[in-house]
């Protein structure tokens, strides 16, 4: 058996080192890398530059949080987990403030998406995904995947089609009229 070698050998730094109380189960970068993102399986939400100190957008509770999302433009930090809610916070206010928020304690929320050009969110919710124009908070669509449980989501990039996967399958719905069968 050969083995191969890479022609050159990266050397990686540490640039900080931030921890949060429990393990971590989201991470992501905004569209601009300005911004780093992380969620625990204890609740928290934490945000920070790379030259800054963290800020902490949400205490432990002892629910997960399974999602974090930054919108296109990377304006707004969508999350969500295990309590069923959904918080939006506005990354580019002096205050990073909350500016969305919308409850299904029956339900994890284990992912979302950002549509590719505007303000719009898409999460599942069981077998039903929710769209929500961020700002203003306006319900959009609320489409049934009948065969089982959301388990992801997918904008096309030009924002035209949202596709749906489960068991049994994938839909997809044409943003223009979300009422047509898929």
């Amino acid at each position: 058996m050969s083995s191969v070698k890479p022609a050159v050998k990266l050397q990686f730094t540490p640039q900080q080192r931030h921890t949060l109380s429990d393990y971590v189960t989201a991470i992501a970068w905004s569209p601009q890398a300005d911004w780093l993102a992380a969620a625990s399986a204890a609740g928290e939400v934490m945000v920070y530059r790379l030259s800054e100190t963290p800020v902490m957008l949400r205490s432990a509770d002892g629910q997960a949080v399974n999602c974090l999302h930054f919108s296109a433009n990377g304006q707004f930090l969508a999350a969500g987990g295990q309590s069923g809610h959904i918080t939006v916070w506005d990354i580019q206010s002096p205050d990073i403030s909350v500016v969305f928020q919308q409850s299904h304690p029956s339900y994890w929320v284990d992912k979302l998406a950002w549509h590719p050009h505007q303000s719009v969110l898409a999460y599942g919710v069981g077998s039903q995904v929710q769209i929500w124009q961020v700002s203003p908070n306006t319900a959009i669509a609320e489409l049934d995947f009948l065969a089982s449980s959301v388990l992801h989501l997918a904008w096309h990039p030009h924002g035209t089609y949202l596709a749906v996967s489960g068991h049994g399958g994938i839909q997809a719905w044409l943003a223009e009229d979300w009422q047509a069968d898929p």
